[in-house]
């Protein structure tokens, strides 16, 4: 199953809320913590969605 970001992601620096919404219409909310993965990753996703948010 596929799902996308519906909204930009609330970001703090303990970690991301992201809010998806699947194929079927369903909404979950997603918490990614920032000490669940290495400091490069995390720096590396948070550019990425940041990225994102300035190209709407």
């Amino acid at each position: 199953m596929e799902h996308n970001i519906v909204k930009a992601p609330w970001m703090i620096k303990s970690g991301m809320m992201l809010r998806l919404r699947s194929d079927s219409g369903k909404r979950q909310h997603l918490w990614l913590a920032a000490d669940s993965m290495d400091e490069a990753e995390w720096r590396d996703l948070r550019r990425i969605l940041l990225q994102q948010e300035t190209q709407r």
